[in-house]
């Protein structure tokens, strides 16, 4: 079983409280605070999330909740991480 932690769209997750998007395959509808994409919608697929990020790039890529946005952050850095990151969950 895998545990999604990462936005498919923008490639956040937030270091310190990483939120589940993904649960064994299935969307669990979490709404990403970078980008503001929902798990299960806009990352439905690779082509959907896709478009979603050059929507997001192309709009200036603001923050969906500017207060959770870190000081240092860097929106190359973060497109370097967008692929999913999976974490095995225990047993």
């Amino acid at each position: 079983m895998f545990i999604d932690v990462t936005c498919r769209v923008c490639g956040w997750s937030d270091p310190g409280d990483p939120e589940e998007l993904w649960h064994g395959g299935t969307p669990l509808h979490a709404v990403c605070d970078c980008c503001g994409s929902e798990s299960g919608v806009q990352d439905v697929s690779w082509r959907t999330a896709l478009r979603a990020r050059k929507a997001w790039v192309d709009g200036g890529a603001p923050w969906f909740a500017p207060g959770a946005r870190p000081g240092d952050w860097d929106l190359s850095a973060q497109l370097e991480k967008v692929r999913s990151r999976r974490v095995p969950t225990p047993g």
